[in-house]
């Protein structure tokens, strides 16, 4: 069974290699970002809690982040593993997943520079469904909107991928993240993967760190 937690910067391409990854583990993906983003665009009672929050760039709290997880974690389709990208961000995120019998069994780290952190994040588009894409992937033509290749959603730029909020994410990911590294080192379950490769070139060796045939 795989439990496993994408871990890196913002921008690092967790998203992008959870996605790859998924099909071939036959897990589902756990992204508390895209759960938030589609409960504001429901505006369900959580989308409306949570809705100042990210337009400000700031963090959703923990007791409603860990509460969520732990709704998601339970259902069904969890059962026989998962991926999640954007948790845990914090050392008590961490031992959540210990709380509710969920430890990892892998972390992948991926590893970039800030100046990749910040080219990245300025050409950033997600959808609602949680898929991620790069505006110099998605020409479109002039007044057009650029859509999901997965749902035919609207892609948009994420309110906090600016240079102000960008920063103010990067002394956070240092700062509360970097101690889930350090815990994850230590419990002999972090692969460390460089993530300024070609998509293809790091899911590969995300593959070879997890032990998973391509074959």
């Amino acid at each position: 069974m795989f439990r496993i937690a994408f871990l890196g910067p913002p921008g690092a391409g967790k998203g992008t290699q959870a996605a790859l990854l998924a099909p071939v583990l036959g897990v589902p993906i756990v992204m508390p970002g895209a759960l938030y983003r589609r409960a504001i665009a429901l505006g369900t009672p959580l989308g409306k809690q949570v809705a100042s929050v990210v337009e400000s760039g700031a963090m959703v709290p923990n007791a409603i982040t860990n509460a969520v997880i732990a709704q998601r974690l339970a259902e069904p389709d969890c059962a026989s593993g998962f991926i999640l990208d954007g948790f845990p961000r914090e050392r008590e995120q961490l031992d959540v997943l210990e709380q509710i019998k969920t430890p990892l069994t892998h972390a992948v780290l991926l590893v970039i520079d800030e100046q990749e952190i910040y080219r990245r994040l300025s050409d950033r588009l997600v959808c609602v469904c949680g898929l991620q894409f790069s505006r110099r992937e998605m020409p479109v033509e002039p007044g057009n909107e650029a859509m999901c290749t997965a749902c035919d959603g609207t892609l948009t730029r994420r309110k906090d991928d600016d240079p102000e909020r960008i920063a103010r994410r990067i002394v956070h990911y240092h700062e509360q993240t970097e101690p889930v590294i350090a815990a994850c080192r230590a419990q002999g379950v972090l692969a460390e993967v460089n993530g300024q490769q070609p998509a293809a070139a790091v899911q590969h060796d995300i593959r070879h760190a997890l032990g998973i045939s391509e074959h």
